[in-house]
């Protein structure tokens, strides 16, 4: 167990180094809060999608990420690469199947492409890298990036939906799956 952390109503929290140890997060950033007073910090769901909190620090006024304060706490930075050259686009779910297909297209070691990716590099040899975060915590509940919402509509017929949502199923673009 890490020394900075504490247990609470069988919560762990641990206290964020980049906001001074002033303030605790827990693993899944729901509770954000003032180490002393133990007072939660109310969060804001911003236009793309994140949570972020307002703090005080030395009376200066900071907005910040929680899920860049879950990463620097627990560790949790994961993300899908998208590569864009010309029209070619490609996805990546991890850093290495990245670093490996553009050091064999560019006959470069893994090792140094991943290096350059861990730098957040936006442009590698001719490849535009897009960071995508992969589940941004909890809040989101999802494994991918929101590009596409997610219908809560899994009812297995259409008999309770009304006619809007019928037409918007009828609508969208339809995928034969093998099995």
């Amino acid at each position: 167990m890490s020394g900075n952390s504490n247990l609470e109503q069988g919560k762990i929290f641990r206290k964020i180094k980049s906001l001074q140890f002033l303030y605790e997060i827990d693993r899944s950033g729901r509770i954000v809060r003032n180490v002393k007073s133990k007072k939660q910090l109310q969060q804001s769901k911003a236009e793309d999608g994140r949570y972020y909190i307002e703090v005080e620090i030395k009376g200066a006024a900071r907005r910040v990420s929680v899920q860049s304060l879950v990463d620097e706490c627990w560790g949790a930075r994961k993300y899908f690469f998208r590569l864009k050259n010309g029209s070619e686009e490609k996805f990546f779910r991890s850093m290495k199947a990245c670093a490996e297909y553009i050091a064999e297209k560019y006959d470069r070691t893994a090792e140094s492409v991943r290096s350059r990716l861990k730098k957040h590099r936006r442009r590698i040899y001719d490849y535009d890298v897009e960071y995508l975060p992969c589940a941004e915590t909890e809040h989101a509940r999802s494994t991918e990036q929101e590009t596409v919402r997610q219908s809560v509509y899994l009812t297995g017929d259409l008999n309770s939906w009304n006619d809007s949502k019928r037409s918007e199923e009828h609508d969208r673009v339809k995928h034969d799956v093998a099995c």
